[in-house]
């Protein structure tokens, strides 16, 4: 059932985000119907019938005596296709000239259709006039009843001309046997049913007049809202299909198989370039940080890492600003931090804190500047008052920025110089935590893998990717950090499901988020190199 429900969301899902496409197909479509429409032809349509007169003991033709009687409804059948052939549509052409000028004309235009349980024909005929629909229809149907008298009153003739032929022969051969006597009474037969007989088909009813067919705006514009709407929805579908983007929250932690650790929901009111910690260490914002750091606290509980790599799949999804953000957290809640900006490619500590120009890791793994003198303090208020002097003298958090790093040194100061840079602000702070390069597109964080304790995956819900997601698993299994979960973020203006009608977390929203933290914490394997697989 809960499968179901998640299933019913998930459409609900894609029908909000792709309602734009919806809309387009279903004004498109029945625009298209209306134009269609307005183009065609008029067309009117008359119907006609014929009512035929079949006796139980014969069929419209005279049959042998003895032989056994036809199905009354197969007679109805061949005669619909009789009525819907060539002769007597020639017959219907030349007294209804110059409606249809020729019988293959006559014909598309037409149509001869049974009754079931009736032995009604019925006479369609279209045509652009519709006082010439109408009277065609009625023609059609008088002309066929005349033609089935005519059959009729032929077969019967050539069937007395028949049996007279033979009488006249056994008379010549003086034969008055039993064969003569039973062609006298076929003879007498024949003769009386050509003065007594029915007429084989009789007009009914008489077309009265004829209806509009085409154009008909308003059931085009209907079928087309309907096309439309089948469009729509299967373009939406479609387009989610091809575009590969997950669906929930449930289908990042199964293709990602870690646990979901926090939802970080970017403010649009920020300052572009602020830590919201900082800027607003009261606000909705910066509460998902500490629910993401008591998250972090709960595996960590019993393991013991001291340095934190946080990284992301690709470039852009946030990972140095949730670096930064949870190394404040962190250092409020008492704790000695070093945030380290080891992203030697496109480094973003240095602006976030206002530390542009200064000496960082290069100038330490190189030995040009020590450890001490690159740290930068950032000064910060403990969250509780019952912390020691010299831990609030301490400011709790320091900052070492990455510095100028050209491409030639950064092998050097990745592979050759991590380990004792590690070991250096290990023995200086509680926690390290380190801002890495994007782990998939290039190695650097792969490098730093064996240096660290754990490591912490950043995936922005607008960037998040199935395709994407696989890799970023495969490269985590190929690696040698232990990743402990991966942190899930939305930008402003960005709508997932996960936020869908959920208003900012706030302190009276934590315990019910630190129950699905500690849901997600409970499923946590050993903390071993094969947990994923």
């Amino acid at each position: 059932m809960a499968r179901f429900e998640a299933s019913v969301m998930d459409y609900l899902r894609v029908l909000r985000t792709r309602k734009w496409v919806i809309v387009q197909m279903l004004l498109l479509a029945p625009l298209v119907a209306l134009v269609l429409s307005v183009r065609q032809a008029p067309e009117y349509k008359a119907t006609a019938g014929v009512l035929l007169h079949l006796d139980p003991g014969e069929s419209l033709a005279p049959r042998t005596s003895g032989a056994p009687s036809e199905d009354p409804a197969r007679v109805v059948r061949n005669q619909a296709r009789r009525a819907a052939s060539l002769p007597v549509a020639e017959l219907v052409v030349r007294a209804t000239w110059p409606a249809f000028t020729s019988p293959v004309q006559l014909l598309d235009h037409s149509t001869v259709s049974t009754n079931e349980g009736i032995d009604l024909l019925t006479i369609a005929v279209r045509h652009p006039e519709r006082v010439s629909a109408a009277g065609v229809a009625d023609a059609y149907a008088r002309q066929f009843a005349l033609y089935l008298q005519k059959a009729q009153t032929m077969a019967r003739s050539q069937a007395l001309a028949r049996v007279k032929e033979r009488l006249t022969e056994l008379r010549r051969q003086g034969r008055r046997d039993a064969l003569y006597r039973s062609l006298r009474v076929t003879e007498q037969q024949l003769e009386v049913a050509g003065s007594l007989s029915p007429q084989p088909a009789s007009v009914i009813p008489v077309a009265r007049g004829a209806t509009k067919v085409q154009p008909r705006p308003l059931r085009y514009a209907v079928v087309g809202i309907g096309i439309g709407l089948l469009l729509g929805l299967a373009a939406a579908f479609l387009s989610e299909a091809f575009e590969g983007r997950i669906r929930s929250e449930d289908e990042a932690v199964g293709l990602l198989g870690l646990p979901l650790l926090g939802r970080i929901r970017e403010s649009s009111g920020s300052r572009s370039g602020q830590v919201a910690m900082l800027e607003s260490p009261n606000g909705p914002h910066a509460e998902s940080f500490r629910i993401m750091r008591v998250a972090l606290d709960t595996i960590n509980r019993d393991g013991g890492a001291r340095t934190l790599m946080v990284t992301s799949g690709i470039d852009g999804e946030g990972k140095s600003m949730t670096a930064a953000n949870l190394a404040v957290a962190y250092a409020r809640s008492g704790l000695r931090v070093i945030l380290v900006d080891l992203d030697l490619r496109a480094p973003s500590l240095d602006r976030l804190f206002g530390l542009e120009g200064r000496a960082g890791v290069k100038d330490v793994a190189l030995g040009d500047v020590p450890l001490d003198a690159a740290l930068v303090e950032v000064p910060i208020v403990p969250s509780s008052g019952s912390l020691s002097g010299d831990a609030a003298r301490w400011g709790n958090l320091h900052v070492l920025p990455s510095g100028p790093v050209s491409p030639e040194l950064r092998e050097l100061v990745l592979v050759h110089t991590s380990a004792e840079l590690m070991a250096q602000l290990t023995s200086q702070a509680d926690i390290v935590l380190i801002d890495a390069a994007p782990i998939v597109p290039v190695v650097d964080a792969q490098a730093l893998a064996p240096y660290v304790d754990s490591l912490l995956v950043v995936v922005r819900w607008s960037f998040a990717r199935r395709r994407t997601l696989k890799a970023l698993r495969r490269t985590l299994a190929a690696s040698d950090a232990q990743p402990v979960g991966f942190v899930l973020v939305a930008g402003p203006g960005e709508t997932t499901e996960a936020y869908a009608g959920l208003e900012p977390w706030t302190p009276f929203s934590r315990p019910k988020t630190a129950k699905v933290i500690s849901e997600s914490s409970a499923t946590w394997a050993p903390r071993t190199k094969t947990w994923w697989s």
